[in-house]
């Protein structure tokens, strides 16, 4: 749903900055409704939330005698949520979205990295290890070689400022908290 909104954020801030009066069919994605209006005088955008018509309704309940003796009540209508955004509000969200997307993009390269890093330390703990292994020699190798072993990953790391901010803290982390699940993939790479 988020892709789609930033796919169509072009559309919308051509109709807030344009200054033609051409009308701009509204448009619809996901549980999501964009309309192009006005609000006190100036160009808006309304952005509506529609109901999902495959939710079903509230059960209704059966009424006791004591509740039937009661007089009726109005029913609560019901309202979509609804932002309506002018030029100035969507210029900001403009650059919240700028910002989201430089921390999506700066979180993607941490994830590349974390990868990268894990499929090193696989390489270096199996280099390190024969052919004959079980969990306990794998544990035992690698308390054995643990400094060689973390000089040789940071060594193969490209991104300077990764191993200058992650590197430690991402080390620890692989061989701590996730040590068994590495002897599990060397076992699995060696069909043992």
């Amino acid at each position: 749903m988020w892709k789609q909104f930033q796919e169509n954020i072009g559309l919308m801030s051509t109709y807030l900055n344009e200054s033609s009066k051409t009308k701009v069919n509204s448009i619809s994605f996901a549980n999501i409704f964009v309309s192009f209006t006005s609000a006190y005088g100036a160009k808006a955008i309304l952005v509506m939330h529609k109901e999902n018509e495959n939710v079903p309704k509230e059960v209704s309940f059966v009424n006791t005698q004591a509740e039937s003796a009661q007089p009726p009540t109005r029913k609560r209508k019901s309202y979509s949520v609804a932002i309506v955004m002018q030029q100035a509000t969507f210029q900001g969200m403009e650059r919240v979205i700028k910002c989201v997307d430089a921390h999506v993009n700066q979180l993607t390269s941490i994830i590349d990295n974390v990868n990268e890093c894990e499929r090193y330390l696989l390489k270096e703990i199996e280099l390190l290890t024969n052919s004959f292994i079980d969990a306990e020699i794998i544990i035992l190798v690698f308390r054995g070689n643990k400094e060689d072993i973390e000089r040789s990953v940071r060594t193969q790391i490209n991104n300077l400022s990764f191993l200058e901010t992650y590197f430690n803290i991402l080390f620890l982390e692989l061989t701590e908290l996730k040590f068994n699940e590495i002897v599990n993939i060397v076992l699995t790479n060696r069909g043992l």
